[in-house]
């Protein structure tokens, strides 16, 4: 019974590698000591979401430890390159007032990146992945507390992406 078994193991091994499964993939900073976080690229209208998703990278992949972030003008050390391609806000609920009409309740930002990891020479380490989020805030009565609280949905999701991009470039 335990030759049939065995063999039934490595059967099933040898058909999910025909197959192009991998059992084990190494993170993409496998083998890096060090990486760059250059500003990020932003196609969309939201202008602040570059430079907090960028921020915020920064300070997970230094926390993480490895590799180890230095700065983009150290020109050996490859680019974790992030390029945000849609940031679309829109209302998630509308509300009653009381007299009437309605009015904007929820808000939400939608937000989808591509990151990468390219040496100097062009040259993809990993990538391209597709990451997403979504972040809402309430609606609030004065035009200063709903900029407040705009501002703050476009952090969580900032902080959201950068998390799963670092998670999935540090092997966390």
């Amino acid at each position: 019974m335990k030759t049939v078994g065995g063999a039934a193991a490595v059967f099933l091994g040898l058909l999910a590698a025909s197959c192009g499964y991998a059992t084990l993939r190494p993170h993409p900073a496998a083998g890096l000591k060090t990486i760059a976080v250059p500003q990020a690229s932003n196609e969309t209208a939201e202008p602040s979401l570059g430079f907090l998703l960028a921020a915020e990278l920064r300070k997970c992949i230094a926390a993480s430890g490895e590799p180890g972030l230095v700065s983009t003008s150290d020109e050996t050390a490859p680019e974790l390159l992030v390029r945000i391609v849609e940031a679309r806000s829109s209302p998630a609920s509308y509300r009653l007032d009381g007299s009437d009409r309605v009015a904007a309740g929820d808000n939400a930002l939608s937000v989808k990146v591509e990151a990468r990891v390219r040496t100097r020479d062009g040259k993809d380490v990993w990538g391209p992945a597709m990451f997403e989020t979504r972040a809402s805030w309430v609606e609030r009565e004065s035009s200063l507390e709903a900029l407040s609280s705009e501002d703050r949905g476009v952090n969580r999701a900032a902080a959201d992406l950068s998390r799963q991009i670092c998670d999935a470039v540090t092997g966390r």
